[in-house]
Formats: C-alpha cells, sequence, structure tokens
C-alpha cells in the first residue's frame, strides 16, 4: 500500500508538503517516485478528490472535537511532541501553528452557546428523527454526528456519568439532553414507547 503523507495536497500550493520533514517515508517515498509533484499526481490519479476533501474535514473536526473535550475535562491539551506523529502531520497540515488549532478549538467549544446550530446540524439528517424542538438520536449512530452534537453528548455524559441508553433526546437548542432506555429495544425493533 502506497503511504501519502497526511497533509497533501493542502500546502502544495503554498510551496510543498509542510510536514514532509517530520515525515519519515517522506525519504523513502522521494527515492521511489520522485518530486512531490509527481507524487501528488499519481495519487491525484488514484483517489477521488471529494472523498479526500470530506476524509481530511472529518478529520479536522476530530481534532477540534478532542481538543474541546479535554477542554471540559479542565485538562490542557498536551504538546504537540507528545501527540502521534500521524496527529503532528495532520495537524501541520490543518493549521499553521498548534497555537492556531487550539484557538479554532475554543472558538469551535464556544459556538454552542449560539443560535441555530443545532438546527442546521441535525435537521434533514438520516440518522436524526426531528419533530417539533426535539431530536431523538440511536447511540449507534453517535460516532456519525456531527462534531458539536458529539460534544453536547460528551458534556451531558460529563455530568450525569456513564448511563446505559438506547436513544438520546436532545431539544434543538441543545440546552436540554435525556437519555433514555428502553427494555427490549434492539430486540423487537421497536422502542415500546
Amino acid at each position: 500500500m502506497l503511504w501519502v503523507p497526511s497533509c497533501w495536497p493542502g500546502r502544495a500550493s503554498s510551496g510543498g508538503c509542510r510536514c514532509r520533514e517530520s515525515s519519515r517515508q517522506y525519504a523513502e517515498l522521494q527515492d521511489r517516485f520522485g518530486s512531490l509533484s509527481r507524487l501528488q499526481r499519481l495519487v491525484s490519479v488514484a483517489i477521488d478528490r471529494e472523498t479526500f476533501a470530506d476524509t481530511r474535514n472529518q478529520r479536522r473536526e476530530d481534532i477540534l472535537t478532542y481538543i474541546a473535550m479535554l477542554r471540559l475535562r479542565g485538562l490542557k491539551p498536551p504538546p504537540i511532541r507528545r501527540l502521534s506523529d500521524e496527529t503532528q502531520a495532520d495537524l501541520k497540515s490543518l493549521w499553521p501553528s498548534y497555537k492556531g488549532a487550539l484557538e479554532e478549538a475554543n472558538t469551535f467549544l464556544f459556538r454552542m452557546a449560539g443560535r441555530n446550530w443545532f438546527a442546521t446540524s441535525a435537521r434533514g439528517r438520516p440518522w436524526a428523527s426531528c419533530f417539533r424542538k426535539i431530536c431523538n438520536v440511536h447511540k449507534s449512530v453517535e460516532d456519525r454526528l456531527p462534531p458539536l452534537l458529539r460534544l453536547i453528548l460528551f458534556a451531558a455524559g460529563q455530568i450525569v456519568g456513564d448511563v446505559d441508553y438506547d436513544l438520546v433526546k436532545m431539544a434543538t437548542d441543545g440546552r436540554k439532553v435525556s437519555f433514555l432506555r428502553y427494555p427490549g429495544f434492539g430486540e423487537t425493533g421497536s422502542s415500546g414507547a
């Protein structure tokens, strides 16, 4: 399998991939395939740009969510050197600096206080059943939720602790969360509610 720097093609237009200095495999790739621009051309033929952009955006949201969750727990984000090589490369490709990522994560966290973010995140999505000002989400789709909704669930879980539940009921203003459990929910396919 061909390893590709996780920052490609984000910095190509500004003079090359910034994470290549820290990528151990880069020298091997360069020996095997030539310059970074040649490698980018080869990879661009093999992958779908839209899928790549979606994956890159998902990784960005995952990092922001992780940093915001640390803050909600009252923990400081670790120094960049303590993060995995892959995460360091992703950070370098997505933000000009680690400090920029931390600042954006703070903005991301406080976006929860704004209006209408929930409605735009949940309404019309296949994983949410919304009616009036309430949305129900099954536990099985938690990892597919938009980052702000995952953050709301994380914050609610920090308050109530570890609970066993089938559905999460959230007010569309993001200020009320209920963890619901229905005996036999997964067995019969109906909520019994």
